[in-house]
């Protein structure tokens, strides 16, 4: 476990293709054979450390209770920012990843999926609780695009602050954002409750 907790680390702060091996042995305070034991390659290891977050976000962020609930949405995207915000490189890297590693591709294009049918859902639920609005019958599919839209601001909004310079709390910034696009389908109840989960903070 310490091996993929320095190699995240590592990846946050110097990115994924950087890194290197042996320094993230160090960081564990072994030798690069030692390392080497455990996972052949840095390939190796970043799939490791894939798979760790794959259960932390199962854990941590899609959790059926928040999920089934259609007034915990926000919940969901507080907790996947915080998500986030640990595995930075990640959502800053990703475009490398891919690059380097075109057999993640496929895990990543399910999980990137998943992200859309759980949004769905909670849009589902959301206006079924009365606080979405049904869908505008004139655009049919915008509600398929807001929840895309929605997923590139989540998964991106790291990237976009290192992008253009930007400083401040990239959680508390992403919920206001995340809050902007979807308030125009929010009926008053969704705008009141918005209003107040913005005022509890990240």
């Amino acid at each position: 476990m310490i091996l993929i907790q320095k190699a995240i680390e590592r990846f946050n702060s110097e990115g994924v293709t950087k890194a290197r091996i042996q320094d993230i042995a160090a960081d564990a305070g072994m030798g690069l054979s030692n390392l080497t034991y455990h996972f052949k390659t840095k390939k190796d290891l970043l799939i490791a450390v894939f798979q760790y977050m794959k259960k932390e976000l199962e854990d941590e962020v899609y959790d059926h209770r928040k999920i089934i609930k259609g007034d915990k949405g926000f919940e969901l995207t507080k907790a996947y920012m915080h998500f986030a915000a640990k595995f930075r490189f990640f959502h800053t890297d990703l475009y490398n990843i891919l690059k380097t590693y075109p057999e993640l591709r496929e895990a990543i294009q399910s999980n990137v999926e998943e992200a859309l049918v759980i949004t769905k859902t909670i849009q589902y639920l959301a206006i079924g609780m009365g606080y979405l609005k049904p869908e505008p019958s004139a655009l049919p599919g915008s509600y398929d695009s807001l929840a895309l839209n929605s997923w590139m601001i989540l998964h991106f909004w790291f990237a976009q602050m290192e992008i253009r310079g930007i400083e401040g709390d990239p959680i508390e910034s992403c919920l206001k954002m995340h809050a902007h696009i979807w308030y125009p389908y929010l009926t008053e109840k969704g705008q009141e409750y918005i209003s107040e989960y913005l005022k509890e903070g990240a």
